[in-house]
């Protein structure tokens, strides 16, 4: 039995369920199938990887104004290590993962009185949600063993994608069956190809037309024996007038280059990510283009889960909020980081610690302090830093002196 069995199987008994919000979706299986395809996986680890080098931030909202809260512990279990067997980075890579091949992923918190415990991802089967008998909801799932399990929905982050025609769950990715499909097949025609041109390599005829298909079947066999005998001791192969042995090519039948092309473009047009972020071989531009149209909107949608799993109604009114950032400085070229550091560095904008960081370098003692110039100041008091004498001091002066001159 799972970890999830032992935590609540104790809770959830005796209980009977009954479906309110549509039947369990099945959709697990395709996925994994899916995710079975090398460029179906390429693209989901490079986005699963990069959201998971974000850090969530427990922050409150007050005044219009944003306050880290240090030493949260929610903060710490996402980043850190949700439970004792993942890390953080394992807890949203693994999330993000299911979220683009099953369309709905899950997490189940567990809390100790009002502190959070821990956070355990759900791999899940199938699933439904139910209404218990006190009038609240569960998620019942079927894990990858098979079991049945049950947690209680409010306790439960769930993030979706394609989020349309269910009131539960994710659209799937049944989109991408005939395109895969296709794909799939100019891969196995080539394989076949090749593992029949592999084993193939003569074809042998007789003039004999009198011989019975055994005869015939035979002779081959004793060619086909001479021949490996050749091979192995050295020599030759023979065959008399009524044999003929001409080398066998076979053409495979598949896809050109310009197909396989537009296959691949399907896609990566599907998951909205270009063939150069796919690579790892991407500008500053075609990555700010990456992250603001797949990494931001799953950091949005993970922070607005984690808020409704992790607080109350009257904890989020006071302004406690979870919020995921990714480092996207941190992919920026050396030439740009240079630039930008240039750029700030008389504002404070980063601590000293923080420009390491963006050169690769490790903190240092006293680098969390931020330094700003002297060279900046207040326009309503440029006269005072100017000249040691505010604007109505120099005009009282002015006119004093002005009355003393003779004309």
């Amino acid at each position: 039995m799972g970890y999830i069995t032992t935590l609540l199987g104790k809770w959830f008994g005796a209980w009977k369920p009954r479906v309110v919000l549509g039947f369990g979706q099945q959709g697990n299986r395709r996925a994994a199938e899916a995710y079975e395809h090398d460029l179906v996986r390429a693209i989901v680890d490079t986005i699963a990887t990069h959201v998971a080098k974000s850090e969530a931030m427990h922050i409150r909202i007050k005044d219009g104004q944003r306050e880290i809260v240090k030493n949260s512990r929610f903060a710490t279990l996402i980043n850190d290590q949700p439970n004792d067997m993942i890390t953080g980075f394992d807890l949203k890579y693994r999330m993000v993962s299911q979220l683009e091949t099953a369309t709905t992923a899950m997490a189940y918190i567990k809390w100790d009185g009002r502190q959070p415990k821990a956070i355990y991802p759900v791999g899940w089967r199938s699933f439904e949600v139910a209404q218990i008998a006190d009038g609240s909801y569960a998620v019942v799932f079927t894990g990858a063993d098979g079991m049945e399990y049950k947690l209680p929905l409010e306790q439960v982050v769930m993030l979706r994608k394609f989020y349309n025609a269910d009131d539960i769950y994710g659209g799937g990715n049944r989109a991408l069956d005939n395109i895969l499909g296709a794909l799939d097949s100019a891969d196995d025609g080539v394989r076949k190809a090749m593992d029949v041109s592999n084993k193939v390599r003569l074809l042998y005829k007789t003039k004999n037309s009198v011989l019975s298909p055994k005869d015939k079947y035979a002779g081959a066999n004793d060619f086909a024996k001479g021949l490996e005998n050749a091979a192995q001791n050295g020599g030759v192969a023979m065959c008399d007038f009524t044999e003929e042995v001409q080398p066998f090519t076979m053409t495979a039948y598949t896809l050109n280059a310009a197909q396989m092309q537009y296959i691949t473009d399907r896609v990566l047009a599907y998951w909205r990510i270009s063939k150069e972020v796919l690579m790892s071989n991407y500008s500053d531009n075609q990555y700010q283009a990456f992250y603001e149209s797949v990494i931001e909107p799953i950091l949005v949608q993970m922070g607005q889960a984690f808020t409704a799993a992790c607080f109350t109604q009257a904890e989020r009114d006071k302004g406690n909020r979870i919020v995921f950032v990714a480092p996207m400085l941190l992919h920026a070229s050396t030439a740009t980081k240079t630039v930008l550091i240039n750029a700030t560095k008389e504002m404070g904008m980063f601590t000293i610690n923080e420009m390491r960081e963006l050169l690769g370098y490790g903190p240092i003692d006293g680098g969390e302090k931020r330094q700003v110039s002297l060279n900046y100041v207040n326009a309503n008091n440029q006269d005072v830093y100017q000249t040691g004498k505010d604007d109505k001091e120099n005009g009282s002066n002015e006119e004093a002196g002005s009355g003393g001159e003779t004309v």
